[in-house]
C-alpha cells in the first residue's frame, strides 16, 4: 500500500504511508473503496488522544491504520471541540459569510409540501456548494407554515461541489440561524457514495436535541421515516 500524489494527497495524516484522507480528494479513484470514518463524541471534546475513565484510550489513530490495512483509502478528521454540547465548534467561525453560487444565482432547488403527507420536499439538481446549502436553508425558513415539519432533501440528481471545512460552516449557520421550532426530522436523500459520506459528516455537525438527521440512498425510505410519528426521545431511545 502506498501514499497517494494525486489530488487530495495534501490531505493525509502522517500515518506510515497508509491511505488516510482528511478530506475527500479531488479526484475519487474508481478503484479504490472509500470509507468515511466518524468518530466518538469524546474524540470531540478531548482531541485525538481522548482517554475514557470508563473504557480506557479510544486509539483513533490506530483504528485508522487497521482500516487502511484492509485495502480501504479511509477519510477522517478530527472534529472541533463543542464545550457547550450544542454543536459550536471552538476553533471555527460561528457563520460563514454568504458566497456567491456557482451556478450564477439560479436556485438549484424547489420547495414543495408532499400532499398528504405533512413532509416538505426539497428537490435539488446539478453541482451544489455552500452558497447554495444557505439558500436552500433560507427558502425553508421563509415559509412560517412549514415551521415544526420535517423536511426530506432529494440530492439524487445533485453533485455536493463543498469541501469538508465548509460542512462544518453550512451547519453552524443551520444552528445559528433556524426557527424556534425546528423540523424534528431531516433526512438527505443521495445515490452518490462520496455525497453520501459527505452527508453523514454533515450529520455530525448539524446534531440538535429537537431535530433526528439521516441519510439514505432511497426516496421512499426516507418519506416513511420523516412521516413517522412519536417523540425525538423515544426514538433515540
Amino acid at each position: 500500500m502506498h501514499r497517494g500524489n494525486g489530488p487530495g494527497a495534501t490531505g493525509l495524516l502522517c500515518l506510515a504511508a497508509l491511505p488516510i484522507l482528511s478530506e475527500p480528494p479531488a479526484k475519487a479513484d474508481p478503484a479504490a473503496t472509500y470509507l468515511f470514518h466518524l468518530h466518538g463524541r469524546i474524540v470531540q471534546e478531548q482531541g485525538r488522544e481522548a482517554v475514557s475513565p470508563k473504557y480506557g484510550r479510544y486509539e483513533y489513530d490506530a483504528i485508522l491504520a487497521r482500516l487502511a490495512e484492509a485495502g480501504l483509502v479511509i477519510l477522517s478528521e478530527v472534529l472541533g471541540r463543542c464545550p457547550n454540547g450544542s454543536g459550536r465548534s471552538s476553533d471555527g467561525p460561528a457563520s460563514a459569510p454568504p458566497e456567491r453560487s456557482a451556478l450564477e444565482g439560479r436556485m438549484p432547488f424547489s420547495l414543495q409540501l408532499e400532499p398528504g403527507s405533512g413532509v416538505v420536499v426539497g428537490t435539488c439538481t446539478g453541482p451544489l456548494n455552500a452558497a447554495d446549502a444557505r439558500k436552500g436553508a433560507l427558502a425553508f425558513w421563509e415559509k412560517p407554515e412549514w415551521n415544526g415539519r420535517p423536511v426530506v432533501w432529494d440530492f439524487r440528481e445533485a453533485q455536493f461541489d463543498i469541501h469538508a471545512p465548509e460542512i462544518r460552516d453550512v451547519a453552524q449557520f443551520i444552528l445559528d440561524n433556524q426557527p424556534p421550532s425546528p423540523p424534528p426530522r431531516v433526512a438527505f436523500v443521495t445515490i452518490r457514495d462520496v455525497d453520501f459520506g459527505l452527508a453523514r459528516i454533515f450529520e455530525v455537525y448539524r446534531e440538535h436535541p429537537a431535530t433526528t438527521f439521516r441519510v439514505f440512498r432511497d426516496f421512499d425510505e426516507a418519506m416513511a421515516w420523516a412521516m413517522r410519528h412519536g417523540s425525538i426521545e423515544m426514538e433515540r431511545a
